[in-house]
């Protein structure tokens, strides 16, 4: 149920925003009562910061997926750009600038996954870029 719970809320946050999803319109489109909805969550807050910790998993998971997958570097950075395109084209604009106003504590999640993992990967496509000779050395990591 926790899961299907996070699932439904994070189509609503795609697709309306976060701040116009209440915890009833995410109990109504899973046919549920918000007290089951507050068995496994205490707040929308903690919705929101699992829903951000999913995608977060998720996205590392394709990354390195691809980084596995592809044929070299260069192909890996297609590869990461053709998921990043399909996720921000079901991502309500506001998404980002919501959280960051209204669910500090999952916006810092966001904002440490793309200083930490986010910078990593960029700099291990750089370095393996240069090891198969795609990119010039003078690139700094």
């Amino acid at each position: 149920m926790e899961q299907r719970i996070t699932n439904k809320a994070r189509e609503l946050f795609f697709r309306y925003g976060l701040k116009s999803v209440t915890m009833d319109d995410i109990a109504t489109n899973l046919g549920v009562s918000k007290k089951t909805i507050y068995q496994y969550y205490t707040d929308k807050d903690s919705i929101v910061e699992a829903v951000m910790l999913f995608e977060i998993q998720r996205g590392e998971r394709e990354c390195n997926q691809y980084s596995n997958q592809s044929e070299n570097a260069v192909h890996e950075v297609f590869m990461t750009i053709d998921m990043m395109q399909e996720m921000l084209s079901t991502m309500n604009p506001a998404l980002i600038f919501e959280m960051q106003k209204y669910h500090p504590n999952a916006f810092k999640m966001f904002n440490d996954h793309k200083h930490q993992f986010i910078y990593q990967t960029i700099k291990a496509n750089l370095e393996r870029g240069q090891r198969e000779e795609l990119y010039r050395q003078e690139c700094k990591n």
